[in-house]
């Protein structure tokens, strides 16, 4: 389980003041994309605000930093090829199969082709070993 507003703030290419620890807290930090700060702990608020405003550039970076990441890792049409592949191989084994008669390598993610229906056998028009 991944929060989404991380994703959310990092697409609009603005970085994330986290104040959760966990999975969030790794992504925005891999990610360079924004800065911990300890829940209830105004100091520590304070300063990294008055950080970000004597260093403005810090806002643009990590924006940018955020909306790259969130884009390569979280892109929901990549994440939906990704899954379309994954159940068509767990169906189908590692062979390519045609959905609405269009080749789809079934356990490599693919590019350019859109489902209109939910994967299923009725519309897996052809399977090629």
């Amino acid at each position: 389980f991944i929060p989404i507003k991380p994703l959310i703030i990092s697409r609009a290419k603005r970085p994330v003041l986290m104040a959760i620890d966990g999975i969030s807290r790794e992504l925005v930090e891999e990610a360079n994309a924004g800065a911990y700060v300890e829940p209830e702990n105004a100091l520590e608020y304070e300063r990294v605000i008055r950080n970000y405003i004597a260093h403005p550039e810090r806002l643009i970076i990590e924006g940018e930093n955020g909306y790259k990441f969130a884009k390569q890792y979280f892109d929901r049409e990549k994440l939906a090829t990704r899954y379309i592949a994954l159940i068509g191989e767990s169906l189908y084994g590692k062979s390519i199969i045609k959905i609405n008669n269009n080749p789809v390598p079934v356990a490599i993610p693919f590019k350019g082709v859109r489902v209109k229906k939910p994967i299923s056998r009725e519309n897996i028009t052809e399977r090629v070993s």
